[in-house]
């Protein structure tokens, strides 16, 4: 039977094989094609052989283009071996000959600096023999830095650091440096009358700067303590000794030096130091605590606990994450936790003009690798990942800005600047435009200053008034109080003719208008009055000029 050469295939009949003359021509031909290759000078030789004659002759033309730096191998050289020859032995010094001697490892006058073994500057020369451009590392920007997205850089979102947008610029420039959360602070001031329902009108705050300024009424005084922040509100009184005041007498109000007992939990009353101290301790808002479960608690299937989940403040959040073959879904109120084993999932990954990759087991593993300046860069969190470009240090520096990054501005994107950092850093979480409220309250022609945001404007009952606050409704109510008692009396002497023209009473020591004599505009007195030691009251003798007896 015959046999084949291992190389070009020629055939070799045994010794007991008929001599073919056709065997005879295929292996001349063989031999002809084999000796007149047609050599291919991209094949780079990766040993010493064997190989065949093609092959021999294509890595001989690679190495000939390798040494002489021609685009074709066949090319003459720009020079000679024996040229070359005859330059390095060619006595020094002469145009491009460069002595051994004249490389250094330290700077010298006239020398040629030698590089170290990482093909660097020596750390003499620049200090850090791992600078560019006399910069080291730490001053450029990794290819992975904040905000990178591709060549240009992505905007920062509420959870992702980047460039700061021109619409957040323009909202960052109206804010001002320091600004908090809206305070609680009243933009309406709303008078009624003692009734508690009846509009006297309303004092609406125009801008956040705007004054309110309390003017004192008739028989009304004003005392204002703008060190401490204080209105007191004080009532003029006249010396009048009236046993009823609008109508009322004075058993309907309290006297001056009156007590009252400690509030309980079933009769009204003034609050206690204690209640005020836990009061105090109270969070503004606070409310009843809601029944809720403060840890969860997990468990295997067995009923072994595997971890527990603790609540940290009022309104934290217990998260429920799918596991591997679990679905979560939100319906209203209703949390429904499936399986979803059986997901979809590509078995197959196609990239024109390559091989296909194909998924061995259902947990075969799929590698991404980057080459040629690419870099991959993955984000298990998010199952996220990101393929760009890795840019050198040095060329990344000149992306955006030239050597350094343009700040933002309202109108382009940019870097933050170290001022808007530090006007961000001073605006609190939740920062608003601040809303029309009163920052200074007037009183005659003092002004009383708020201090800070949250300064307190106190309101202090004087002589005679009481102040009693509504905090559901947002309201004080300003009231009279200390009048006389009905059962007092006065000393005679102690009458005087001063009588406060704006005062309205009803009755005087005990007496209505009924029981005083008047005087009409025609009659003139002629009578003389007398005083009774024994109760205390003028008398006027009754007679033609109209006056009634006391």
């Amino acid at each position: 039977m015959v046999q084949t050469t291992p190389n070009y295939g020629l055939k070799k009949p045994d010794g007991t094989d008929v001599v073919n003359i056709a065997d005879l021509n295929y292996n001349a031909d063989q031999i002809d094609a084999a000796l007149t290759p047609t050599a291919d000078p991209s094949q780079t030789p990766t040993g010493n052989g064997p190989g065949k004659l093609v092959q021999w002759i294509s890595w001989i033309t690679n190495r000939i283009k390798a040494i002489t730096g021609k685009a074709n191998w066949w090319e003459a050289p720009a020079t000679t071996l024996e040229a070359v020859k005859a330059h390095m032995d060619a006595a020094a010094p002469h145009p491009g000959h460069v002595l051994v001697s004249d490389v250094v490892d330290a700077p010298v006058a006239g020398k040629i600096l030698r590089l170290n073994a990482d093909a660097k500057l020596p750390a003499s020369i620049t200090g850090d023999a791992a600078t560019v451009g006399g910069i080291a590392p730490s001053g450029f920007a990794p290819a992975s830095h904040v905000g990178a997205g591709g060549s240009a850089h992505a905007l920062a979102t509420t959870t992702t650091a980047g460039f700061m947008s021109p619409a957040d610029k323009a909202k960052l420039d109206t804010v001002a440096s320091g600004s908090e959360p809206n305070q609680n602070a009243f933009s309406s001031v709303k008078a009624v009358a003692s009734d508690g329902t009846t509009s006297r009108g309303q004092v609406d705050a125009d801008a956040k700067t705007d004054l309110l300024t309390l003017k004192e009424g008739q028989n009304i005084s004003l005392a204002v303590d703008s060190t401490n922040d204080v209105i007191t509100i004080g009532v003029n009184t006249s010396g009048l000794n009236a046993d009823t005041l609008d109508g009322q007498h004075a058993s309907a109000f309290a006297s001056a030096s009156h007590t009252h007992a400690n509030a309980t939990t079933s009769a009204a009353g003034f609050m206690s130091p204690s209640d005020k101290a836990k009061l105090d301790g109270i969070a503004a808002g606070a409310e009843v605590n809601q029944n809720a479960f403060s840890v969860i608690q997990a468990q295997d299937g067995s009923g072994a606990v595997v971890g527990s989940v603790s609540a940290d403040s009022k309104t934290d959040t217990v998260n429920l994450r799918a596991g591997t073959g679990i679905g979560l879904s939100v319906s209203g109120d209703v949390i429904t936790i499936s399986s979803t084993a059986s997901q979809n999932a590509f078995t197959n990954v196609a990239v024109s003009g390559q091989s296909t990759v194909a998924a061995d087991s259902p947990s075969d593993t799929l590698t991404l690798e980057g080459t040629g300046g690419v870099t991959i860069t993955t984000d298990a969190t998010n199952d996220k990942v990101t393929i760009g470009f890795a840019m050198s240090d040095a060329v990344h520096g000149n992306r955006g800005g030239g050597s350094l990054h343009a700040v933002a501005t309202p109108t382009t994107a940019g870097f933050m600047s170290a001022s808007d950092k530090a006007k961000l850093d001073g605006i609190q979480a939740g920062a608003q435009v601040n809303q029309p409220a009163f920052s200074t309250v007037r009183v005659g022609t003092t002004n009383i200053d708020a201090d800070s945001p949250t300064d307190v404007l106190e309101l202090v009952a004087g002589a005679n008034i009481s102040l009693t606050p509504d905090a559901t409704n947002d309201k004080v109510t300003i009231a009279v109080t200390g009048v006389a008692q009905a059962s007092h009396t006065h000393a005679g002497g102690d009458i005087t003719s001063a009588v406060a023209q704006a005062m309205n009473a009803d009755t005087v020591d005990s007496l209505h208008a009924s029981s005083f004599g008047r005087v009409d505009a025609a009659t003139s007195v002629n009578s003389r009055w007398t005083f009774n030691t024994t109760n205390g009251r003028l008398v006027a003798p009754v007679g033609p000029d109209k006056w009634a007896t006391a």
